[in-house]
């Protein structure tokens, strides 16, 4: 069920932009080395973020590992059941390590291979053993129905982990040391709780790649706005500096005066593009509305959303207007909240008094345009 379903799918949209929002990831200076600055402030909180999720994960498997040991322990001290101990320790080495394997693939979101030839053999064991050891077995019907879960497609999953659990009343017998109903009961209990926490574990893990891509996907889409701007606003003036000092130096020998001419106006152009590169680099340094817009879009992306955005306004993008920068991340948090959007216009226009407006226009599943809303 993990694998065929994503555990993060319903969460992935509304946490990422909220994660994004919180995440105060500074913008590189050009000077200094991009990727370190880019990634300065993220490495710890990676390194804690992965040592957390090993950590649960740890802590999950040895949970399961624990309350198969619990049962085996409990088997045999029970005076019934004693001398069939050496029995329940065989079934428990063959059954342990292929639901542990089940566990370990699903804390990944991933279905093991071969996995319904190994879930067909933990169900023939366990029932083998119920056989023959009897009603105290019946506890480890749980880690079945959990290797269930984890196997197998989400409708097929829930109509076996059913199966597994409601078999147990029948199973038992007469009263013996547990009745039908309390093996039923704590069978889906310990089942219920096993998954649970696993489920929890692997929505994290899923939650946590979202955010390192969504990440990695504004760093690359900063450097290439970065690059294109630059060479779009300094391109032109560096060829022209190339060209004036060309010009120079070949009226150098031949028109002095034309050569010192040719010298001021390139001190003058050389002036203009410093002038330029200084106010680019400042940009850099203050979120403008275009890295808003370049987020927006990488985030809409991210989540699964295809987004296009139109732009109707003659307006610089470089400048900083937070009320236009709030807007932009007020109609994408709408956007993200809809789990049922699939794709919509992001329009950067005017309004009546001349300031920056953003409307969102979205489509849904179903196809129905919804009204445009202006945030």
């Amino acid at each position: 069920m993990l694998a065929s379903r994503p555990a993060a799918a319903s969460l992935l949209r509304p946490v990422l932009w909220v994660g994004s929002m919180a995440d105060s990831r500074p913008v590189p200076d050009v000077a200094a080395s991009p990727e370190t600055a880019a990634r300065a402030d993220e490495l710890p909180r990676e390194a804690d973020a992965s040592q957390f999720v090993r950590l649960a994960a740890l802590a999950v498997i040895g949970l399961n590992v624990l309350l198969a040991a619990v049962e085996l322990g409990r088997l045999a001290l029970a005076p019934a059941s004693a001398n069939l101990a050496w029995l329940a320790l065989l079934a428990t080495a063959c059954v342990l390590p292929l639901h542990i394997r089940h566990v370990v693939y699903g804390l990944r979101g991933m279905r093991p291979p071969q996995s319904y030839l190994t879930l067909a053999a933990m169900a023939a064991v366990n029932i083998g053993a119920a056989a023959v050891i009897g009603q105290v077995w019946l506890m480890n019907f749980a880690l079945l129905a959990v290797s269930a879960l984890i196997v197998l497609p989400a409708v097929w999953a829930v109509l076996a982990f059913a199966v597994i659990v409601l078999s147990t009343g029948p199973l038992a017998g007469p009263p013996d040391e547990f009745s039908g109903a309390y093996l039923i009961f704590s069978v889906a209990w310990r089942s219920i709780t096993l998954f649970i926490l696993l489920w929890l574990v692997a929505a994290y893990r899923q939650l946590d790649a979202a955010h390192r891509e969504f990440r990695d996907r504004a760093v690359v889409r900063d450097r290439l706005r970065i690059q294109a701007e630059l060479r779009r606003g300094l391109g032109r003036a560096l060829d022209g500096i190339v060209a004036g000092s060309t010009r120079a130096s070949a009226l150098a020998d031949t028109d002095a005066s034309g050569a010192a001419n040719e010298l001021k106006m390139l001190v003058e152009q050389s002036r203009r593009a410093l002038a330029d590169a200084r106010r680019l680099i400042g940009g850099y340094q203050r979120a403008s509305i275009r890295g808003e817009l370049d987020a927006a879009l990488t985030l809409l992306e991210t989540a699964g959303v295809e987004a296009k955005l139109v732009i109707a306004t003659d307006q610089p993008l470089d400048a900083v207007d937070e009320r236009a920068r709030l807007a932009i991340r007020s109609a994408v948090f709408h956007a993200l909240s809809d789990d049922s959007l699939v794709r919509c216009v992001l329009e950067l226009g005017e309004n009546d008094l001349g300031e920056l407006d953003v409307r969102l226009s979205a489509e849904q599943r179903t196809n129905a345009a919804l009204p445009e809303a202006r945030r």
